[in-house]
């Protein structure tokens, strides 16, 4: 078997004609995914800074000395690489017969891509999880499907992003292949004088931006199983507050909870009430009143995703060796270009064959709740 190095493999990269199935992924392009935990260890919690608001104004009267304002209140989240993944491939003396036909470098290449095929298809998961669970709010409606007739869903979306005072400069709505293949079958987008993006949908059904809007497709988008809840009311809470008093009931952490009286979304539940206090992802944008009642869905729901990039990150790093380094003769990184990443490949040369691995560490949080929102359908 000829011999083989990894800089000399990354010379020729991806040059093959023959290209591999990838499942379609949105989420990873959607996020923040350029914050490294380089320096962090497998399940260290590491602090990240969330700027917080500001103070109230107050009234500007000249004086010997600046008037002193209040402190500021430093507010963190926790952010911790949970996974160092890998997958293998081997390559034996005896399979170069039919490597041949094909050439080396090509099957190599094909076969990088499928490793990291799994290992993108497994990030995704992971973040269409944390979105699901750790989003702040959610329009729509349970076992709903989206886009039937027309797009409001994205405009009530929107909205809610500009009542949260998100910017709106960088917004994406990531949505099952299923409901965007409704989108497409909307006759005035298909309007170029009424679909408002150049023409795009109608000539090349790009999914370009729509009620401003990056919309993105993901195959990963997951599906909640809801909690079960009857008969429970609250006795209040405040605009702002994020625990809300109930009367009991069985919640699921990511259940969507709706609070008579206020219609204009729902809210998401971080877990189970305890103490008869049912925590939430999100701060409520209005006051609940006493007596309401508070209902979970009844279905469960299809969780796409509507996202501004600062609400979710994904943070990345390259497995740590020993100083010296391991049996590895030659580490590499290389680039996945459909989804943006970067993954450690080690050659391993062994008996008779020699062991490709193909790995990456990662960590996902939602950041701040009120920048994640739930499409639900």
């Amino acid at each position: 078997m000829a011999s083989n190095n990894l800089a000399a493999l990354a010379a020729i990269g991806f040059k093959t004609v023959q290209e591999i199935r990838q499942e379609i992924v949105g989420l990873i392009a959607a996020c923040t995914f350029d914050f490294s935990l380089e320096g962090a260890a497998l399940n260290e919690d590491v602090l990240v800074p969330i700027i917080g608001a500001a103070e109230e104004n107050s009234d500007f009267v000249p004086g010997v000395d600046a008037g002193e304002g209040g402190a500021t209140a430093v507010t963190t989240t926790k952010i911790r690489i949970s996974k160092i993944r890998k997958n293998t491939f081997q390559l034996k003396g005896e399979d170069m017969p039919y490597i041949n036909r094909v050439g080396f470098e090509a099957w190599f290449a094909m076969r990088l891509k499928q490793s990291m095929r799994k290992l993108v298809n497994e990030i995704e998961t992971d973040l269409a999880i944390e979105a699901m669970n750790g989003a702040g709010w959610a329009v729509g409606t349970a076992g709903t499907a989206l886009f039937t007739s027309d797009h409001a869903i994205l405009n009530a979306a929107y909205r809610v992003f500009v009542e949260n005072g998100v910017p709106v400069d960088d917004v994406s709505a990531i949505i099952l292949p299923i409901y965007t293949e409704k989108l497409r079958s909307l006759g005035y987008l298909f309007k170029v004088n009424e679909g408002g993006d150049n023409g795009e949908l109608l000539r090349k059904g790009i999914l370009g931006k729509l009620s401003n809007f990056n919309l993105r497709e993901s195959a990963f988008v997951q599906t909640h199983t809801k909690g079960t809840v009857s008969a429970v009311t609250t006795t209040g809470a405040l605009a702002g507050a994020v625990a809300l008093p109930v009367s009991g009931g069985t919640f699921a952490a990511g259940d969507l909870v709706s609070i008579a009286g206020i219609t204009d979304r729902k809210y998401v539940a971080s877990g189970p009430a305890a103490a008869g206090i049912l925590t939430l992802n999100g701060e409520l944008y209005k006051d609940a009143a006493a007596t309401s009642a508070v209902t979970i869905e009844a279905a469960n729901h299809v969780a796409n995703i509507a996202l501004h990039r600062r609400g979710l990150a994904l943070a990345l790093r390259t497995p740590i060796m020993p100083p010296g380094g391991d049996k590895a003769d030659d580490i590499m990184e290389y680039g996945d270009k459909r989804s943006g990443l970067t993954f450690q490949v080690a050659q391993y040369k062994q008996y008779g064959q020699t062991s490709y691995e193909v790995r990456i560490a990662t960590g996902r949080k939602v950041l701040e709740p009120a920048c994640v929102g739930i499409l639900a359908a």
